[in-house]
């Protein structure tokens, strides 16, 4: 690499421009038309931004730790993840539904799908032990709010877990009148496709950008389109007020990405912490994927002598026929004792942790009878 190229900031861009041009090739037949990009594969891995699918395993993640102090997932934990994540994901397969979007100024219908369509059916499936259905609920409900930061102007007026998103009950407000002017136009930049839309919002209200196709048509040039590529409602590609990438190409607020996908995740985290309150402890880790604890207390005293080994082994099989099942454990407990003495006590939630302390299990003391 030249000198002069480190040191020409433009031609860096204009190269990284035409690399994204190059993957969005690549990608074009699997590309949603518009939100968060849906999955990871589809931001190259992090290159055009982070995904729905991102958000959610990060968060829940995250949420794993926080609830019940596990960092190391289970695989029944990962399964739960990535049923959340693919509900989720699932959203973007409805390009006509701007509710679904929180796109077009739609905020009230918006909310209506995430507290009323999904919300209530999280905590009854659960009742019914039915996993799979309340997680598919569970990441609807979470695209579309975070869809929320990715298409409205929140993140321009402030950004941060917006308090009524998600809340039953509660309006989201307050919104531009239906005349009301919202957007003006944007700066054609020099670069190809990009454009300069800082200065576009002429609002200080809720607003979104509409979206062509959709069931909310844009009532006039005084409406902030939502932009990028495949929107028809603008001229050119540069035009609209979506985040939903860090790439020009894809969304003219692409420096407000960063913005939107931290408010997104912070609000994430916000909606499953209320939605816990209203669930019991058995509910909530059945939603997680998260296991029973497994405890076992084993006699080490030297009467134990003749059988320790098959001891050993036994344990360790039974820790081995629940891996990757739903009774895989979250958490591993390791009593040995002898007369008069307890312990050490093995305390984890790694099974090679757990059974490593169980092959070096010995026989010796107590004082009394070999049996």
């Amino acid at each position: 690499m030249s000198l002069e190229f480190e040191k020409n900031p433009r031609r860096r861009r204009r190269l990284a421009l035409l690399a994204a041009l190059a993957l969005l090739t690549l990608l074009l037949p699997l590309l949603p038309a518009h939100a968060f990009f849906p999955t990871n594969l589809l931001t190259g891995f992090g290159f055009l931004g982070i995904s729905h699918q991102k958000i959610t395993e990060r968060t829940v993640e995250q949420l794993d730790a926080e609830f019940f102090g596990i960092a190391k997932l289970t695989k029944p934990m990962k399964k739960a993840i990535e049923q959340i994540a693919d509900g989720n994901i699932k959203v973007d397969e409805d390009q006509t539904t701007s509710a679904k979007h929180f796109d077009g100024e739609n905020f009230a219908g918006g909310q209506v799908f995430v507290t009323r369509d999904n919300r209530p059916r999280i905590k009854p499936a659960l009742e019914n032990d039915d996993a799979a259905t309340a997680r598919f609920h569970l990441g609807q409900a979470l695209h579309t709010i975070q869809d929320f930061y990715a298409h409205s102007d929140w993140i321009e007026l402030g950004g941060g877990p917006h308090p009524s998103v998600g809340v039953p009950g509660a309006a989201i407000g307050p919104v531009a009148g239906p005349a009301e002017t919202t957007c003006g136009t944007c700066t054609v930049l020099p670069l190809p496709i990009c454009s300069d839309c800082s200065g576009e919002l002429s609002t200080s209200r809720l607003t979104s950008g509409y979206y062509a196709g959709e069931d909310r048509i844009k009532p006039g040039a005084f409406k902030c389109s939502h932009g990028g590529p495949f929107d028809g409602s603008v001229t050119g590609a540069g035009l609209g007020i979506n985040k939903d990438s860090s790439d020009c190409a894809f969304s003219p607020r692409y420096d407000l990405h960063g913005g939107a996908v931290a408010s997104a995740s912070e609000a994430t985290k916000k909606f499953i912490r209320e939605l816990k309150a209203e669930l019991t402890q058995k509910q909530l880790k059945l939603l997680f994927g998260v296991g029973p604890n497994l405890a076992m207390a084993i006699d080490t005293t030297g009467s134990m002598g003749p059988i320790i080994a098959g001891v050993r082994q036994a344990a360790i099989n039974i820790v081995d026929a629940r891996l990757g099942t739903d009774e895989e454990p979250s958490k591993y407990v390791l009593v040995p004792f002898s007369d008069p003495s307890v312990g050490p006590t093995t305390v984890t939630t790694e099974p090679d942790v757990f059974k490593s302390g169980i092959r070096a299990l010995g026989a010796s003391g107590g004082g009394d009878c070999p049996e």
